[in-house]
């Protein structure tokens, strides 16, 4: 039997919007534009995978506690808490280890001029 990581990837993302359905798609268009600006920054093959698996599956961390999801886009500190969840699993996983700060660090926001990010 042939594995198609993609289509394994795809049933992931289609996991975490089911548990919260008011995703509706955000998984697959974050990675269509992760994609897309990775390819705009002639990133190598390699990264751009980097990118475009971590774009699909920023959200896995929500699977721990469903509460997580529905307050994303929420300024509590609490509600970016699948930030940690997520990189822990994906630190679990061989194929998805290297990728684990991606997913800690999706809600960071990058500081003015000096490269720094804040929360």
């Amino acid at each position: 039997m042939e594995i198609n990581l993609f289509q394994v990837l795809s049933t992931i993302a289609l996991a975490i919007e089911t548990s919260a359905p008011e995703l509706n798609g955000h998984h697959k268009r974050t990675a269509f534009i992760a994609n897309e600006l990775a390819a705009e920054l002639k990133l190598v093959p390699k990264y751009r995978e980097d990118v475009f698996i971590s774009a699909l599956l920023h959200d896995i961390g929500g699977l721990v506690k469903k509460d997580y999801l529905i307050a994303i886009d929420d300024q509590e500190p609490y509600s970016h808490a699948h930030a940690t969840y997520g990189a822990s699993i994906f630190k679990m996983v061989p194929l998805l280890a290297d990728k684990a700060s991606i997913i800690l660090h999706h809600h960071r926001k990058w500081g003015y001029g000096q490269g720094e990010y804040q929360d």
